[in-house]
């Protein structure tokens, strides 16, 4: 089986993305399909970084929670701690 490495791809951009895409192309001296990977590449990792930011707070969220239930047991526990001494 082929494996496609890359597709073809015809775009319209609007003037102002069209300048920033031709200053980092003649910047870069990277291709114009380089330069436009480059910047869809940095837009998917930005939606990876949002969503794990999104999970870590969840998490952070649900450990919280669970700190806080279990925070009399511990208090009780140390409490009997420093009783026995």
């Amino acid at each position: 089986m082929h494996t496609v490495r890359s597709a073809k791809l015809h775009i319209s951009l609007p003037p102002d993305l069209y300048a920033f895409v031709m200053r980092r192309y003649k910047a870069r001296g990277d291709s114009v399909s380089a330069v436009v990977a480059d910047s869809i590449r940095q837009e998917m990792l930005a939606e990876r970084r949002a969503r794990l930011d999104e999970a870590l707070a969840l998490d952070a969220a649900d450990n919280l929670a669970h700190a806080r239930s279990v925070a009399p047991v511990v208090a009780r526990v140390l409490s009997a701690d420093r009783s026995a001494e």
